[in-house]
């Protein structure tokens, strides 16, 4: 299922690269590259098989993000965070993800991992406000969940600092899409702002996604969410970087020469030597992640939790992939020279994407910090979330 999958990402580049432009200048995926993407099982990766979906493993969904971030970043990058969605909505009650589902399994989802939200507890709702950004495909979601800090009666107050919080899932019509995605890369994604006022959520739809137990408690659920997006993010910045080169190499193969060089491309020493080491970057970063997605899968299929370190190690290997896909990039973007200098030139596009990408707070370099810390022995609290 996972290589059809994969397979079927990798048949649409030629189709998703034809449309980049559009998707770049309109801010969002078109309908038709919306069906070709469902069509093709990229939008119902996670979805539940009891709902029509393939419920792939993490090292599966990486792989089919990272082929469609190939072809453009922001079609990955939307891809990755609609399986993000679904991983999220497993731990919400039974109801409610067959509400999502009732009218198929190719729904998209969009959300907010950052508490931006205020939820108030009443007798059977909970009360929502907010502002969440960076809510990506939020334009084509058939449903939005937010992130909140719950208070009110029976809600207890966290600890070690940390406050309660609580995810509340809406619908269209619940909330206001505010139009905030004027952005340096990753235009195509769409990720704007969301707006609540005061809007009552039943019971039902809200969630507690830290050291909760997933409703759906099956390998393709149980990777902690904080890691489940930055393997999405880093598997977008991973397809972005291998795009990159292929496209430099592609130019070189045209028998580009330089002005006032005596050799093309291809032929200059200099070229090669800056092309290996980008090829390398990226090799490095691609290995890294297929290594943290099986050790993340090896214990959601055991049903453990990854310790401390393990989860340390996790999102120090974000900052680092980030790092090295960008370092990539740039090389790319410098070795394809006056070629990549014009506004929407393939090239000069990822350079803008994956810098937008490093914004992520999972790519944060306080990740690495959490490595060492662990190695000496101090635990970070964060790590529990």
């Amino acid at each position: 299922m996972a290589s059809t999958t994969a397979a079927r990402a990798r048949a649409l580049s030629a189709e998703i690269a034809a449309c980049a432009e559009h998707v770049e200048h309109q801010r969002r995926l078109p309908g038709e590259l919306l069906e070709a993407l469902a069509a093709a099982g990229c939008l119902r990766m996670v979805a539940p098989r009891e709902h029509g979906g393939d419920e792939l493993p993490l090292p599966e969904v990486v792989t089919v993000v990272r082929e469609l971030a190939t072809a453009d970043g922001s079609v990955g990058w939307v891809a990755g965070q609609a399986a993000m969605a679904q991983v999220v909505l497993s731990r919400f009650p039974r109801s409610t993800i067959d509400a999502v589902y009732a009218a198929g399994c190719d729904v998209v989802g969009a959300g907010a991992a950052a508490p931006k939200g205020k939820a108030r507890r009443g007798e059977h709702t909970w009360r929502v406000s907010g502002r969440w950004p960076f809510a990506s495909g939020i334009g084509h979601a058939s449903w939005f969940y937010g992130h909140c800090v719950a208070f009110g009666p029976g809600v207890p107050e966290g600890s070690g600092g940390t406050p309660h919080t609580r995810a509340a899932l809406l619908w269209p019509g619940e909330y206001t899409v505010e139009d905030t995605w004027h952005t340096t890369g990753l235009r195509g994604t769409g990720s704007h702002d969301v707006v609540v006022h005061r809007t009552d959520c039943p019971e039902e739809r809200t969630a507690v996604l830290s050291g909760s137990t997933p409703t759906l408690d099956r390998p393709a659920y149980r990777v902690p969410s904080v890691e489940y997006s930055g393997m999405m993010v880093a598997a977008s910045g991973v397809g972005i970087a291998t795009g990159a080169v292929e496209e430099v190499v592609a130019l070189a193969a045209t028998g580009k020469r330089p002005s006032f060089s005596p050799r093309s491309l291809a032929e200059s020493p200099v070229f090669q030597d800056r092309l290996g080491g980008a090829m390398l970057e990226v090799e490095s970063a691609r290995t890294l992640l297929d290594r943290l997605a099986e050790l993340l899968h090896s214990h959601a299929e055991a049903g453990t939790d990854p310790g401390p370190g393990e989860r340390a190690l996790v999102r120090g290997g974000f900052h680092h992939i980030a790092s090295a896909v960008t370092r990539a990039v740039d090389t790319a973007h410098a070795l394809a020279g006056g070629s990549a200098a014009y506004t929407g030139a393939p090239t000069e596009r990822r350079l803008r994407d994956v810098h937008t990408l490093t914004q992520h707070a999972t790519t944060a370099r306080e990740s690495v910090k959490l490595l060492g810390a662990a190695r000496v022995g101090e635990i970070d609290p964060s790590l529990a979330w």
